[in-house]
């Protein structure tokens, strides 16, 4: 088994605060919103533009880095939910 050494370790170290933090956060960049809704970066601004989540390309930042709305991301996985719901209900009715 080998050891990491302290840099390695550092390193793993920050990626691990910053993957906690930002599901602490409100506002969530790309990597970070795809990963905690599971879907793909592309489908994420996908949803943004078509109104579906709010996300747009964040105006403090120079690289057009988007960023998303923590509570409109749980939103929009509650709504598909209830949407399942409804269907095995209108489903359960049939029978």
């Amino acid at each position: 088994m080998q050891l990491l050494t302290p840099k390695q370790t550092e390193k793993i170290a920050r990626q691990i605060v910053n993957e906690i933090s930002s599901l602490s956060v409100r506002w969530m960049k790309l990597r970070f919103a795809a990963k905690y809704i599971g879907i793909n970066k592309d489908r994420l601004i996908k949803l943004a533009r078509e109104g579906e989540v709010i996300g747009y390309p964040d105006p403090d930042n120079k690289r057009g880095d988007w960023i998303f709305d923590r509570d409109s991301l749980d939103r929009y996985r509650l709504d598909q939910r209830k949407e399942f719901e409804n269907k095995v209900l209108e489903l359960s009715k049939r029978f």
